[in-house]
């Protein structure tokens, strides 16, 4: 009887193998001079199909990343989206991932993550005197 019951957990644990999906933000620089640009990267994982979103909030334009696709074969992948932002003013700019990701094995798992880059104005070089 434990013999059978063993076989069966084995059994259970091989065959009911579940993969989660992953994701990750990424930037560039945590901290950057205003007028600068930084990049933002959003990575994904264990993904058969996905909808990835980026937005930023603050002084900041670009920063934007919309992505929504499928493997044809509902094989899993891993790919990378990134965005070009530009620091527009002095202050922090948060940067938001979210969506969803579907594993090969039709489990969705939502997304969501923050950073936060900080602007300042880059320092003024006084000349030396001669």
């Amino acid at each position: 009887m434990k013999k059978k019951i063993f076989i069966i957990l084995i059994a259970f644990f091989t065959f009911n193998v579940s993969v989660k999906a992953g994701s990750s933000l990424s930037t560039s620089t945590s901290n950057v001079y205003n007028g600068n640009g930084f990049n933002v990267t959003a990575s994904i994982s264990s993904a058969a199909s996905w909808n990835v979103k980026v937005t930023a909030s603050g002084p900041v334009s670009g920063c934007t990343i919309n992505d929504a696709g499928y493997t044809s074969d509902l094989s899993e992948t891993s790919k990378s989206f990134t965005a070009s932002c530009q620091a527009t003013g002095t202050g922090n700019i948060t940067i938001n991932l979210s969506g969803d990701i579907t594993n090969g094995n039709g489990k969705t798992f939502k997304i969501s993550e923050s950073k936060t880059v900080t602007v300042t104005n880059a320092p003024v070089v006084q000349p030396k005197p001669s």
